[in-house]
């Protein structure tokens, strides 16, 4: 009944320009849904704008309707499994993406003494890694900062995989390479 997870996106240096873009998109697709017995939850559907801190201040207005009923401005939403924010900073999914891969290197932490070294990399490399991977293409321009922070998770689980005490020594046991080069 519902079409899930679909994305309308316009790009345009005038938030006018957008608005009156989009509302016209969205009434045609509400006519296509409508005809195919297809539905848009509006309490479920959101409108965000893109931009720079300072230009997105000054848009306080940004009116997006379907079937009469205003659609709800957000400052950040999830699409995918990958968390946007307005000004594409990637910081809050980042936080997300280190809380649930370490959430498994704890996981991680607590088997290690039942597993053998290579058992224990292929948990990483299977379990772990590619949530720290996921659509990094998109986001992979996060920040040295968060670029940091990602990084000192993998050499968390380098150390509790590796069973040292120091990153240097477990990285060069386990020839994991540093995320960003991943991504690279």
């Amino acid at each position: 009944m519902y079409a899930d997870d679909t994305g309308l996106f316009y790009s345009s240096s005038q938030v006018s320009t957008i608005e009156i873009k989009l509302n016209e998109e969205l009434l045609k697709i509400e006519r296509w849904l409508f005809s195919n017995s297809l539905f848009i939850n509006v309490k479920k559907t959101e409108a965000m704008l893109f931009g720079t801190a300072p230009r997105l201040a000054r848009e306080k207005s940004f009116n997006i309707c379907i079937d009469g009923k205003q659609i709800e401005r957000v400052h950040e939403f999830t699409y995918l499994g990958v968390v946007f924010d307005e000004r594409l900073s990637w910081g809050s999914h980042v936080k997300k993406v280190i809380s649930k891969a370490g959430k498994r290197v704890g996981m991680l932490g607590r088997l290690r003494d039942n597993l053998t070294t290579h058992s224990a990399n292929v948990v990483y490399i299977s379990l772990i890694r590619p949530i720290l991977e996921y659509c990094d293409t998109l986001w992979g321009c996060c920040g040295e900062g968060n670029s940091q922070a990602l990084e000192a998770l993998q050499k968390r689980a380098g150390r509790i995989v590796a069973k040292t005490s120091r990153s240097s020594p477990a990285m060069d046991i386990l020839k994991w390479p540093a995320l960003a080069e991943r991504r690279r």
